[in-house]
C-alpha cells in the first residue's frame, strides 16, 4: 500500500504538480551547460554548481520532453534518496525490527505530499537529498576495525550535498565533529579521512567554477 501510494502520489505531482518558476530557471542552466557554457563565469546562477551540471548529463531526454522529463529525472533522484534513507533506518535501527524501521522511514517519506511535491519538482531538493543520505549511510559504516573507504566515501558525498545546496555544509561540518567527539570507539583517524574526502568533494565540484567565475561565484554562492 506504502509503494503504491507513493507512486501515486509522485505520479500526480510530476503531471499535476504546480508549476514552480525556478524550474525553468534550473533546466535552462543546464542547457547552458550543454552549449559550452559555464555559471558563474557565462550566466549568473545563484545556487551551488551540482544541479546544473548533473541535469546536464541527462538534457537529452530533458531536452525532448521539456519540464515533464525534468520531473521525471528528479523524481528518480529523489526516490534514490529516499531509499538511502530506508538503508539507513534499517541500519540505525534494532536488528530484530529492520523491516519495521525501514518500512515506517519509506512510508513517512513515500506518502508525505509536501516531501513528494519538492522531491518531484526540478530544485535542488531531490539531487541534494540523494547525496546527503547517501554520504550519511556512508558515515553509518565507520567502525572501529574498518572504515578507510567508507569515511573517505561519506566526506565526498556530503560534500557533493554542499556542491547542491550549499546550507547542506553544515552535515559536511556535522559529520566531521561527530567522528572526531567518537575516535575512541571508532577506527582511528576516520575523522581525517572523512576531511580528505570532504576536501576532495569540494575542490572537484567547487573549484573549477570558482577559479573560472570568481566574482559571479562569490555574489551568486555566497552574497546572493
Amino acid at each position: 500500500l506504502g509503494v503504491v501510494g507513493g507512486l501515486g502520489l509522485s505520479a500526480m505531482n510530476i503531471w499535476m504538480g504546480e508549476l514552480n518558476q525556478d524550474e525553468g530557471w534550473y533546466l535552462y542552466a543546464a542547457k547552458q551547460m550543454t552549449e559550452g557554457n559555464l555559471p558563474y563565469r557565462d550566466f549568473a546562477f545563484t545556487q551551488a554548481p551540482m544541479l546544473p551540471l548533473v541535469y546536464s548529463w541527462a538534457y537529452p531526454w530533458v531536452g525532448k520532453f521539456g519540464p515533464l522529463g525534468g520531473r521525471a529525472v528528479t523524481w528518480g533522484f529523489g526516490t534514490l534518496g529516499m531509499l538511502f534513507a530506508v538503508w539507513l533506518a534499517m541500519r540505525a535501527g534494532p536488528r530484530k525490527a529492520q523491516r519495521l524501521t525501514g518500512g515506517l522511514c519509506f512510508i513517512l517519506i513515500a506518502m508525505n505530499v509536501y516531501q513528494s511535491y519538492f522531491t518531484t519538482v526540478v530544485k535542488t531538493y531531490a539531487l541534494s537529498s540523494l547525496f546527503l543520505c547517501a554520504g550519511l549511510l556512508a558515515l553509518a559504516f565507520v567502525g572501529p576495525r574498518q572504515g578507510f573507504r567508507a569515511a573517505v566515501a561519506a566526506g565526498f558525498l556530503l560534500a557533493c550535498a554542499a556542491a547542491t545546496r550549499i546550507s547542506l555544509g553544515a552535515a559536511l561540518a556535522l559529520g566531521g565533529f561527530y567522528l572526531l567527539a567518537c575516535r575512541r570507539r571508532l577506527k582511528a583517524w576516520a575523522w581525517l579521512d572523512f576531511g580528505l574526502g570532504g576536501l576532495l568533494g569540494l575542490a572537484v565540484t567547487l573549484l573549477p567554477f570558482m577559479a573560472l567565475g570568481r566574482e559571479g561565484f562569490r555574489f551568486g554562492v555566497i552574497e546572493y
